[in-house]
């Protein structure tokens, strides 16, 4: 079972693209496509550190993008939960 912190961390988000498309269905006007980036669940381990920074690099070089989403975590789940490692990280 979820506990509350997960539930939130998972359906605010869901909700919050679910309105978004409902908007521009009800606005009327013809969808356009459009092109985002999914990443998750990244990075583990010291090779994975070393890449996410080119990978980020690549992405962000990709003018054609609308978004970038990360879903998922940045770290194994028995590492410390440091800003630091955060901030290296991203």
């Amino acid at each position: 079972m979820l506990t509350a912190p997960v539930y939130r961390s998972r359906f605010l988000p869901a909700l919050t693209i679910c309105a978004l498309l409902f908007s521009a269905v009800l606005s009327g006007e013809e969808a356009q496509p459009f092109q985002f980036a999914l990443m998750g669940a990244a990075p583990y381990g010291t090779l994975a550190v070393m890449s996410v920074g080119p990978l980020i690099d690549d992405v962000n070089s990709e003018p054609e993008l609308l978004w970038v989403v990360h879903a998922g975590d940045i770290k194994q789940g028995n590492s410390p939960c440091w800003g630091t490692v955060d901030r290296s990280i991203f």
